[in-house]
């Protein structure tokens, strides 16, 4: 298995939407172009976070102020440290956008994402708001 983790944080600085499902207030968002070189089942983890956190997968693009379009699935956490995991089925083909959000509103803190598959998967900030730490690990 490749393991892919990231480590990044939503500030005040990061980008805002109104998300899917929540509250019609401001959310603070990170969002990721994901490829992968195979199709394949990919595991999605979030884990040791000092937020709540939820994980937003579109197809294609990402439209903050149409958020529910290209929607594929959304997946959030429920307390503690929010850890969660959700799989969907990657194809090589199509573009995949994951975005990181919280459960609640206006919320910041730090967070660790963990993708893993039977390939590599890459990961590639499409909102620039903040450094974001990722390493490769293969188990």
């Amino acid at each position: 298995m490749m393991n892919v983790t990231l480590s990044s944080s939503l500030t005040i600085n990061s980008e805002t939407f109104i998300r899917p499902y929540g509250r019609f207030t401001i959310y603070y968002y990170e969002a990721f172009e994901m490829t992968v070189p195979a199709d394949g089942d990919y595991i999605i983890i979030m884990s040791n976070s000092s937020i709540v956190t939820c994980g937003l997968l579109y197809t294609e693009n990402f439209y903050s102020n149409s958020p529910t379009v290209n929607l594929v699935t959304i997946k959030c956490g429920v307390g503690g440290n929010s850890q969660y995991q959700f799989s969907y089925y990657i194809k090589s083909d199509i573009r995949y956008i994951l975005v990181i959000t919280t459960r609640n509103a206006q919320i910041t803190g730090n967070y660790t994402l963990l993708v893993s598959g039977f390939n590599r998967v890459n990961l590639r900030q499409i909102n620039s708001s903040s450094i974001v730490s990722t390493t490769t690990t293969t188990s």
